[in-house]
């Protein structure tokens, strides 16, 4: 499975669970730990999730209003 296939199957995994950990996207994936935690990284990196002890979270979507 190549890296953008990867990092899609953690979004999934995000979608649907709200939180992903790095043992059980590796296990389901059939990838080291290492590999999960690099693919986090990166998806961190463009905005799409936020890292947490032991896997990863979905980024939540801040929404402002400005008063006038």
């Amino acid at each position: 499975m190549i890296p953008v296939e990867r990092q899609q199957a953690i979004l999934d995994m995000l979608d649907k669970n709200g939180t992903a950990g790095i043992a059980d996207a590796a296990a389901r994936l059939g990838v080291s730990r290492m590999t999960i935690r690099r693919d986090m990284q990166e998806l961190e990196g463009r905005g799409k999730l936020v890292m947490v002890t032991g896997g990863a979270r979905r980024m939540e979507r801040i929404t402002s209003e400005l008063s006038q």
